[in-house]
């Protein structure tokens, strides 16, 4: 039993919580784009052409994140458009 509850401590202390954005990228072009929590910036990368995911590995249920045109305000689990550079949720 102790090695039961020391191992689902374990699992549980190593658990990674993430920002997760679906994007549509209608540029050739791939980003790389800073994402800001409470003063802590960390970068996010959008594909280029694509649609997909992009994740950072921060818990938060909203973020800034800074394109070619300024900061975006963009919560967890938004659709963004990418176009021309510029951001924006959809």
């Amino acid at each position: 039993m102790k090695k039961l509850i020391t191992i689902t401590m374990l699992i549980a202390s190593t658990t990674v919580y993430s920002f997760s954005v679906s994007y549509s990228n209608k540029d050739s072009k791939s980003y790389k784009m800073d994402v800001k929590l409470n003063g802590t910036t960390r970068p996010i990368e959008f594909k280029s052409g694509t649609n997909g995911t992009a994740s950072v590995s921060m818990s938060a249920s909203n973020v800034e994140i800074k394109s070619s045109c300024g900061w975006t305000k963009v919560d967890d689990g938004d659709k963004v458009f990418i176009k021309g550079g510029c951001l924006k949720v959809d």
